[in-house]
């Protein structure tokens, strides 16, 4: 949403819903004890309300909300339930956040409706707190470190504690690092020709000693920006590079597939064909040849070869090679020398942001 925001130069409300999940009424009996200070011997109290902590809290407030919206006359979007639009605006929501993606034209519409929203709950505008917040997500460089330590969290080694540490170092040093968006592309330093949408896979043919089982990645770009991305042990061993990339490309192929509906449904329309990357040339052969079919006594990935093949003909995506260094998701795959990482965090439009923050905390203030 960020990058439709950035590239269609769209303004953005962000509100905040104050106890967000006791708006919500409960369906099922729940019983609680009284705190402490308040016990009465031989009495419970019946929970009217969703609490912080109960396990159905978070649905029962996304249906409470989404009720709401319905009756303010927005629609749901049905491939992501915390998406909400009308002829005017976008909104989406993440448990109490809520952002308001819309025209300037349109800018008392959305006043009026966030009027009539306040009538049903208690909303902060954080339209004020904007600068002076820094965003924290999961970064996109360190994905593939991160998924090779969880590997490892019931029973890590020294080893283990030390490599986290110096991801720690990492993180701290470019703690300032943060995903660039653009509505024009010549603003953003990169180092192949832009794509509205970029699809990338990637795979690491048994990479794990223990298991011998692949790893994969996967990255896809909005605006030159990444959206979605992912780096993960595949569940099954194979028994060649090939079957490992195909195992990698279905499962990007599936993503796809599921954004292209969203945005299809939010009347989002790109210039370009979406395009999966891939740096195996044997795994594109089969995938888009007439003839060719993987030659494997695994039935699990003779079907994924089958389903490629029959999306690829379908029409939904298109299949290109690019060499290794260029693929995007190779970051996530595998640890990469020290330049070559530092052209895939500008492959990923990472930038310091530091200069753009107002205070800035010192070490010491850390």
């Amino acid at each position: 949403m960020m990058a439709l925001m950035c590239k269609f130069d769209l303004e953005s409300r962000h509100l905040d819903a104050v106890n967000a999940f006791t708006n919500a009424e409960l369906d099922e009996l729940v019983y609680v004890e009284f705190p402490d200070g308040f016990k009465r011997f031989g009495w419970v109290l019946k929970l009217l309300r969703a609490l912080y902590g109960l396990r159905r809290s978070p649905l029962l407030w996304q249906k409470e909300l989404t009720t709401t919206f319905a009756e303010l006359g927005l629609e749901t979007c049905s491939d992501e339930p915390c998406i909400q639009m009308n002829d005017w605006c976008i909104i989406f929501f993440f448990v109490d956040d809520i952002s308001i993606l819309y025209r300037q034209k349109n800018e008392d519409n959305v006043n009026h409706l966030i009027t009539r929203l306040k009538r049903h709950y208690e909303l902060t505008d954080q339209e004020n707190r904007i600068d002076q917040l820094r965003c924290d997500l999961n970064p996109t460089d360190v994905s593939f470190g991160v998924s090779k330590l969880a590997e490892h969290m019931m029973n890590p080694s020294s080893k283990h504690h030390e490599v986290m540490d110096q991801m720690l170092e990492y993180l701290f040093a470019t703690r300032f690092f943060a995903l660039e968006f653009s509505g024009d592309s010549n603003e953003l330093h990169l180092l192949t020709k832009p794509k509205e949408i970029r699809i990338a896979t990637d795979a690491a043919f048994a990479d794990n000693p223990d298991s011998r089982k692949s790893s994969q990645g996967c990255l896809i770009t909005l605006f030159n920006g990444p959206i979605w991305w992912n780096a993960t042990k595949q569940a099954t061993v194979t028994t060649s590079s090939t079957e490992a990339e195909l195992l990698a490309f279905t499962h990007t192929a599936k993503e796809t597939l599921s954004l292209l509906r969203l945005f299809k449904q939010i009347d989002l329309q790109l210039d370009n064909d979406p395009i999966i990357e891939c740096d195996n040339t044997q795994t594109i052969r089969l995938i888009t040849a007439d003839v060719p079919r993987v030659r494997t006594a695994l039935k699990h990935v003779d079907i994924h070869n089958a389903w490629a093949r029959q999306t690829f003909q379908e029409g939904h995506f298109e299949v290109e090679y690019v060499p290794t260094n260029q693929m995007i998701a190779d970051g996530l795959t595998k640890a990469l020398p020290g330049q070559a990482f530092k052209a895939f965090v500008q492959q990923l439009g990472l930038i310091d942001i530091s200069p753009r923050i107002h205070h800035v905390p010192s070490d010491d203030e850390e």
